[in-house]
Order: structure tokens, then C-alpha cells, then sequence
């Protein structure tokens, strides 16, 4: 009888979650995921709330609710908070490495963002970090800088057109027109349909004074967009004013 009493009392404790608050805790996780999910975002954050409180410990429920907080709510400085709290637990946690230097970027403290990237880049290469670093460096006008991880980006990605853009984008504007030029021609090799780098190899030619390559990349343009009254526009002035 004394046995059966007992058994009763650590099932009765055990049901209750005093024993092992990380099932309650892993339970409430999985109810937030399930809120996000649906777009029930107040609840989300309710069931992360109460999973951290049950088990302070529980780094998924920590970062998730600083990723709702910045993606859904925009609130950077909520969200910054949570993700350190995710380092002081696990301080190798690249993720949320990476993700507490796109908060220090969004509140503005640039140099603050660039530490947290290059501590997750030590953690292993990666494109997206390495092009935030970049897009950082823009906005501090170091565009040297946003060159060379431009171009470690390429060697981890060599057909991402979307840092050959932003590469020819900074040569543009420095009055780089060759580097520009060669950027846009890498495009068109990985993507021939690619309609912007058609059109940006036109501007070139034609601020270098080649009318008759511009027009031929206009051409091209309008071989794969032949509906597009704009970019016929810019054609016909220029065989006007040229030829």
C-alpha cells in the first residue's frame, strides 16, 4: 500500500512538471512555433515567455523570440537582448552570432555590427555574413573595404549576380566604368537573360562613347524583353543622336 502511495506521488509530481520543467518548457516551444507559424504572434511570444521561465536554459526559445521580435515586430533592441542572452548560454551559437550583428547594424552602431560578423565568420565562412559586412561598409563609404568582401563572397558563391551588382554598382560610382563593365559581362556569362546587365552595359558604352556597343546590348535587351517601350525608348534616342 505504502509503494502504491508513493508511485502515486511521483506520478502526481511528474504530471505537474516539477520534476522536469524542460518538458513543460520544450512543450511550450513547440506551441509558440506552432502561434508563429499561423501569424499568432502575441501568443508566439506568450508560449516563448513562459518556455524561457520554465527553463531559463532553453536557448531555442530564446532565440526564436528575439527572431520574432526583429523580423515581425522590428524591435531591434528586444531582439538584441534575447540573442546575447542566447550567447551567454552558447557563445558558438553563429546564428545568433550573425543575427546580434544585424540588430547592432539596424540601431545604427556599425562598428558594434562588424565585430559580432567577423566573430561568426571565424565560426566558418558564409555569403550572407560576409555580404552584410559589406553593405556596412557602403553605408560608412569604405567601399575598398566592401570590395574585398565582395569578392570572399565570390569565391564562396562565384555565381551569385547579386554581389557582381553590387560590385559594379560601387565601381560605377566611383567612375570605375572597365571594373563596372567587366562586372556586368560576368552576369551576362552566368546569366545571359539577365536584362539589368544588359541595360548597365549599355549606360557604360555609351558614357565611354561607344554608341554602337550600347546599342547592341540594347538589342540584346529587347531580344529576351521585346515589350519593353522604355528600353526601346533609350534605343531609338541614341541611334538618333549617333549614328
Amino acid at each position: 500500500m505504502k509503494k502504491i502511495i508513493i508511485l502515486g506521488i511521483i506520478l502526481t509530481v511528474l504530471s505537474s512538471g516539477c520534476i522536469f520543467p524542460e518538458w513543460d518548457s520544450i512543450s511550450y516551444y513547440s506551441e509558440a512555433t506552432s502561434y508563429e507559424e499561423e501569424g499568432r504572434y502575441e501568443s508566439a511570444l506568450m508560449c516563448y515567455d513562459k518556455s524561457i521561465e520554465l527553463w531559463p536554459e532553453n536557448v531555442k526559445s530564446r532565440y526564436h523570440k528575439g527572431a520574432l521580435l526583429a523580423n515581425q515586430y522590428k524591435d531591434y533592441k528586444g531582439a538584441l537582448k534575447c540573442f546575447l542572452e542566447v550567447l551567454e548560454l552558447d557563445p558558438t551559437h553563429k546564428t545568433a552570432i550573425y543575427s546580434t550583428g544585424i540588430c547592432y547594424y539596424a540601431l545604427g552602431n556599425y562598428s558594434e555590427s562588424i565585430k559580432y560578423y567577423d566573430k561568426a565568420l571565424e565560426l566558418g565562412a558564409d555569403t550572407d555574413i560576409l555580404i552584410s559586412k559589406a553593405k556596412i561598409f557602403e553605408k560608412m563609404n569604405e567601399y575598398g573595404e566592401a570590395i574585398k568582401c565582395y569578392d570572399l563572397a565570390l569565391e564562396q558563391d562565384p555565381e551569385n549576380v547579386g554581389v557582381w551588382f553590387a560590385k559594379a554598382n560601387i565601381y560605377r560610382n566611383r567612375g570605375d566604368l572597365d571594373a563596372a563593365l567587366m562586372c556586368y559581362n560576368e552576369v551576362s556569362v552566368i546569366d545571359p537573360e539577365n536584362t539589368y546587365s544588359w541595360k548597365g552595359k549599355a549606360e557604360i558604352y555609351e558614357k565611354k562613347g561607344k554608341y554602337s556597343e550600347a546599342i547592341d546590348c540594347y538589342d540584346e535587351y529587347l531580344k529576351i524583353d521585346p515589350d519593353d517601350e522604355y528600353i526601346k525608348g533609350l534605343r531609338n534616342e541614341l541611334i538618333k543622336k549617333y549614328t
